[in-house]
């Protein structure tokens, strides 16, 4: 069982595992891209959200 399958069962977990330290990279990059984005880019917007998310909840 890896560490990202340790997190997400409950267990304990070494949070500085490369999954994790990748992860977390990748979220900043999004995250500056998305905030980076003028209001009215929704659509820009939203892909950078289904990227970081597995599920979103607006339409």
């Amino acid at each position: 069982m890896d560490e990202r399958q340790r997190s997400l069962s409950g267990q304990t977990y070494d949070a500085h595992a490369p999954v994790f330290l990748e992860l977390k990279r990748r979220t900043r990059q999004l995250l500056s891209q998305y905030n980076q984005l003028a209001y009215d880019q929704k659509s820009e917007k939203r892909t950078i959200l289904q990227a970081m998310f597995a599920k979103i909840g607006w339409a």
